[in-house]
């Protein structure tokens, strides 16, 4: 499969803001991460995202040293991380020091 990462090392991201993550090949990988950024960086969610279907695809989580912050674009609007009609993905593997708001389900 193909890897696709979205790092937030710059500043902080949002995605899925009238886009879509497709994952073309059934095992490929999505990483989300702040490997260089100079404090805690946040990758917002404007959408759910979506696994391509029944056990299929990966995500991983990487803050690195100073660390990431995934969150909804909107406080207080819950965003779902895998479940599309049910179906979750393969795997979520987190790496360092990552923090999830209580907007976003892992489901």
């Amino acid at each position: 499969g193909n890897i696709f990462a979205i790092d937030a090392s710059a500043g902080d991201v949002t995605i899925l803001n009238a886009q879509d993550i497709h994952f073309r090949a059934l095992d490929s990988t999505l990483v989300l991460s702040n490997l260089t950024g100079v404090g805690v960086n946040n990758i917002l969610l404007a959408a759910d995202l979506v696994a391509p279907g029944a056990g299929e695809g990966t995500v991983i989580f990487n803050g690195g040293v100073n660390g990431l912050h995934i969150g909804s674009n909107v406080a207080g609007t819950a965003r779902n991380i895998g479940d599309g009609g049910g179906n979750k993905f393969n795997a979520l593997l987190i790496y360092n020091a990552v923090t999830i708001t209580d907007d976003v389900n892992l489901e």
